[in-house]
Parts: structure tokens; sequence; C-alpha cells
């Protein structure tokens, strides 16, 4: 889809039992999220859309993506839309439902206002009985910190949650593939904003329905000039010949 072979989408369960054998394997992987907007911004950005086509996996995190991904070749029939902030959740949760013999080190990268912090205190506390979970966070700094390598490194990270925005947390995940060669990445965007209560979340019904978006604009107007993308995105995806 404009550029984007989906060789690569797969199920939250499908994710899930791949996360789990990395972790295993502690092994890099990298997990991206496609929406209208990152796959607009890679139109234009030749980097961009390489990082999206070689990720390890892809969620159909936006519901504009879910519905376009109907109409190509490449559709199917158990693609299934798999939002950024679920899935995190339910890795996290996966993780804590395992045996494990050793600790799965899990950090918070970004996010602004202490939101890492709050979130990594949340999920510490709803998993403080299990012993083989440990929560780190690594806040309120810029991606061109030169210190966060070597923090991860440090805490050994098995399991790591970028909050930098789009496209700026995938460049960087990629950037440090090397460096993070046992560690599990994913890309969350404004996730930490929702778990830590900061942005509230769409009702669950208006979830299912697919306006999570709209209720989003509605909550921050200031987003509308990111929800023109979708405009762009459904037209050029209605208008291409696949």
């Amino acid at each position: 889809m404009l550029g984007i072979p989906f060789d690569r989408v797969v199920t939250q369960k499908s994710a899930v039992k791949i996360v789990q054998e990395a972790l295993a394997k502690k092994s890099f992987l990298h997990i991206v999220s496609l929406n209208p907007e990152n796959i607009m911004s890679a139109q234009s950005d030749q980097k961009f859309m390489q990082i999206l086509n070689k990720a390890d996996i892809q969620i159909i995190d936006g519901v504009g993506v879910f519905l376009a991904s109907r109409w190509t070749r490449e559709y199917k029939h158990d693609f299934e839309r798999v939002t950024g902030v679920d899935l995190m959740s339910k890795l996290i949760e996966s993780i804590s439902q395992t045996s494990q013999t050793q600790t799965v080190t899990i950090g918070f990268l970004g996010g602004r206002d202490g939101v890492a912090k709050r979130v990594c205190e949340k999920f510490a506390m709803q998993y403080h009985a299990i012993p083989h979970m440990k929560f780190v966070t690594i806040a309120d700094v810029e991606s061109n910190d030169a210190t966060i390598v070597p923090r991860i490194l440090e805490q050994k990270l098995d399991l790591l949650f970028v909050a930098f925005g789009s496209p700026t947390q995938e460049k960087w995940i990629d950037q440090h593939r090397a460096d993070l060669s046992y560690t599990v990445c994913m890309g969350v965007g404004g996730a930490f904003d929702m778990l830590s209560g900061r942005t509230p979340r769409a009702p669950i019904i208006i979830r299912k329905l697919g306006f999570e978006w709209f209720y989003r604009l509605i909550t921050q107007p200031w987003r509308w000039r990111r929800q023109v993308k979708i405009l762009h995105f459904i037209g050029q995806a209605l208008t291409k010949n696949y």
C-alpha cells in the first residue's frame, strides 16, 4: 500500500508469540505501527519508508489502513486492527503469565512531563507480585541524548517502548539496532499519555467503531493539522491502482 508491502503484518496473538520467542532468544526485534499519518509521512521520507518496510513486525494501528488494506492484493483474511497502546499492554501481560528463570527488564523511553515514569510505576504496581519482571524509566530526554544507549545497556533492557513520536522513534530504533542487539523495541507514540491518564482515551464503543481518531480530534483540536494527512491518505488509497 503506497509503497509499503504488508508482508510482515501480524495479528495481536501472532505478535505476542513472536515477541516471546525473541525475548527467549534475547534477539533484536523492531515493531512498527502502520497508520495513515506515518504512511503519508513515508511518501516524502525515503529513509522512513525503508524502516517501515524492513521492520520485523508491522501492526495495522489506524482504522483507515485496516479498511484500505481490503483493497490491496496483499490483503489477508486474518488481518486485524491492533492499536499500539493495546499491544503494549498485552505484551507486558503476556510476560507476567510466562514462566521465567531470568528477569525480564522492561523499559519506557521518552515521553514528556513525567508520563513515562507514571506509566512505569503503574505497571510496576500492577505486577509487583511477579518476581521475574522489572520496570525501568528513561524519561524526559531528547532522542539525540548521548546518554540513552549507555543507560539502556547498563539496565540490560529486554523490552523497550520508545515514545519520541513518529518518525523520530522509528529512526532512533533503527539507528541503534546494533547497540540493541538483544532488545525488542517498539515505537509507541502517544501511548504513555493514554496509559498515564494525561490524555483521555475514547470509550471502548467508539474504539470498536473505529472512530477513536475523531474522538482525539474533538478532545485535542490542535491535532487537526495531523488529521489532514488522513484525508490525503484516503484520496491516494482510493485512486492508486494496486
